[in-house]
């Protein structure tokens, strides 16, 4: 017996080690952060948090009173040699309403708090600064109307603001989520949803699609990065100005070439604002993210990689290696060239503005 109880240990300890290893690997983001929901850094995040934790204690005490109660009984009522066979009981109409109205009440004890928290999410502050927000599979993009520009997978918005994301999606559902600063939100096609929140601590905060929608869905990841009121208005600043132009006959000017021409053809797909080819000929194609200062955002492919020179060199080769099954093609060499590869990769990572390069 003790041998069989001893294999039945390392089976569900074989068991437990995979599935412990799989559910740790889920837990991290492109860049080693977590996505945690109970380290709040926004209004709305905190309101969810705060309805959670005493829901969340009051369902411990439920079970601890159930689990006990369960085990007493099978305990001082378990079989002992000699008992009789128990007495049949057909119901008892005392503990049958007991049991039924308990959990109506504490229901009804939950639902309150619960309608006040949904109703204060979905209240409009006064004057909030707004942003729409893009699901497409499998990336985010963030138009800033009242500025006058477009970001793809980095959204940016100034500390101690009311915000107002207002969504919706091209393709098929989403769900906008980053849980230290607002709750789940779905995008969905041909239809308005809203979010509302304060971030209150200047930062970068990661989420990503909790709604599956696809192949890639994991790897449908965004950053918020919340700056100081200044620091906000001079990155919108440099938004506006656009892309900055590359020194006549450097790399970065043969890359700029590349991107417009046939082999390549990034214009056909990526818009660059102010990028404008020899030819007169405007990079504003809306297909994929707009890539005006791509070189100063952190991730690429919507987190699937981390934004260096070498990620991008691979991306622009075969993306689909990375992330197979998105939208963008694969470029081979008669396509584009090593060298004009190499430049193309230098031309998108000068994109930065002086802010950036500052920094």
């Amino acid at each position: 017996m003790a041998g069989w109880i001893r294999c039945g240990r390392r089976v569900v300890l074989g068991a437990l080690v995979p599935l412990l290893a799989l559910a740790l690997a889920g837990c991290g983001i492109t860049g080693g952060e977590v996505q945690s929901a109970n380290e709040t850094f926004a209004d709305n995040a905190e309101s969810i948090w705060n309805l959670f934790v005493p829901i969340f204690w009051l369902s411990v005490v439920i079970f601890v009173l159930v689990q006990g109660a369960l085990i007493w009984a099978v305990i001082k009522f378990r079989y002992r040699d000699g008992d009789p066979p128990p007495p049949q009981l057909h119901g008892n109409t005392k503990v049958e309403v007991a049991w039924t109205i308990a959990p109506a009440v504490i229901l009804a004890i939950i639902l309150v708090p619960t309608i006040t928290t949904i109703a204060d999410l979905a209240s409009e502050p006064d004057e909030p600064y707004t942003v729409d927000v893009i699901g497409h599979q499998w990336w985010w993009e963030f138009e800033y109307e009242d500025e006058g520009f477009k970001t793809g997978n980095v959204l940016h918005v100034p500390a101690d603001q009311p915000i107002h994301l207002r969504m919706t999606a091209a393709d098929v559902i989403h769900s906008f989520y980053a849980p230290q600063l607002f709750g789940k939100q779905d995008t969905i096609p041909g239809r308005t949803t809203n979010i509302y929140f304060t971030p209150e601590e200047p930062g970068e905060y990661y989420g990503q699609c909790y709604e599956f929608c696809g192949l890639q869905h994991a790897n449908m990841m965004f950053r918020i990065v919340v700056h100081e009121p200044g620091d906000f208005e001079a990155w919108v600043a440099d938004q506006q100005d656009g892309a900055p132009d590359p020194e006549p006959d450097t790399l970065e000017a043969r890359g700029k070439e590349v991107f417009f021409q046939p082999g390549a053809a990034c214009h056909a797909c990526h818009a660059i604002d102010g990028a404008v080819a020899e030819d007169g000929t405007e990079a504003v194609a809306e297909v994929g993210p707009n890539l005006t200062n791509i070189g100063e955002r952190p991730i690429l492919g919507a987190g699937a990689l981390e934004n260096t020179p070498e990620n991008l060199h691979d991306w622009i080769r075969d993306p689909q290696e990375s992330k197979p099954g998105n939208e963008m093609p694969s470029f081979s060499q008669d396509a584009i060239s090593d060298e004009d590869l190499e430049a193309l990769v230098a031309y998108l990572s000068s994109l930065q503005s002086e802010r950036a390069d500052a920094d």
